[in-house]
């Protein structure tokens, strides 16, 4: 991990220089798969304010939780049905209101109400359990996304 970290590091360092990244958008999609969330929203974060082309450009390729708001309601629904609930449950525990909301929206009242239950039954959770949640969950929806595109 701390192999990936110091590539990302220098990636984005040759960015900043050069304005392109070494291995292309591909490369570092690839690498963003492969560290855990806080790197990987340090990252974007930082490649935003650094080089916003590449930023964009990579924001068309890379798919990450949050962007699930962007889904489409009907691909989002078939992603939800094959994501189990108790990982849904805890990669919900760390997301914002209005991704909860449109999750809500697209799943039946009875799986809205057993979800919410899960949530509340299971209680506090780790941080790194929320969001090795969150990263099983995006798989899911990264491939679903990848159906439309």
């Amino acid at each position: 991990m701390a192999d990936i970290q110091q590539r990302m590091k220098e990636m984005l360092k040759a960015i900043h220089q050069k304005g392109t990244a070494p291995g292309g958008v591909d490369a570092l999609v690839n690498m963003l798969n492969q560290v855990d969330r806080q790197t990987e929203q340090h990252l974007l974060k930082t490649l935003k304010t650094q080089n916003p082309q590449l930023a964009e450009e990579l924001s068309a390729k890379y798919f990450c939780f949050e962007d699930l708001i962007n889904l489409d309601d009907a691909v989002l629904k078939k992603a939800l049905s094959e994501i189990h609930r108790t990982t849904l449950a805890l990669a919900f525990k760390g997301a914002d209101a209005a991704i909860r909301e449109k999750v809500f929206r697209n799943l039946s009242d009875h799986a809205v109400k057993l979800l919410k239950e899960d949530m509340e039954f299971m209680g506090p959770k780790e941080r790194a359990v929320v969001e090795e949640a969150q990263r099983e969950a995006t798989k899911t929806l990264r491939r679903w996304r990848n159906v439309i595109l």
